[in-house]
């Protein structure tokens, strides 16, 4: 069965798309002026060489590894 929509839905329905037309029309969005000149080589040497950051990045690698092998470890279902 099909079901009618009413009029006081069809209106309220009407009335919500055209004000959030309305707001989005009227924002001013924000345009950059100067396109920041950046790069992943450039992020991976602040980070590494300048920051000194690659023994707390590697030991943070292996105690997540060692969560994700204690989860699996714990999901497993024992084969009787």
């Amino acid at each position: 069965m099909r079901e009618r929509i009413s009029i006081g839905k069809l209106v309220l329905f009407i009335l919500f798309y055209v004000i959030m037309a309305i707001s989005i029309l009227q924002v001013r969005w924000y345009q950059p002026t100067e396109i920041p000149r950046t790069s992943t080589a450039l992020l991976g040497k602040v980070i590494f060489n300048l920051q000194g950051f690659v023994i707390p990045f590697e030991i943070l690698s292996l105690v997540l590894l060692a969560a994700m092998i204690g989860a699996v470890y714990i999901a497993k279902e024992e084969v009787k």
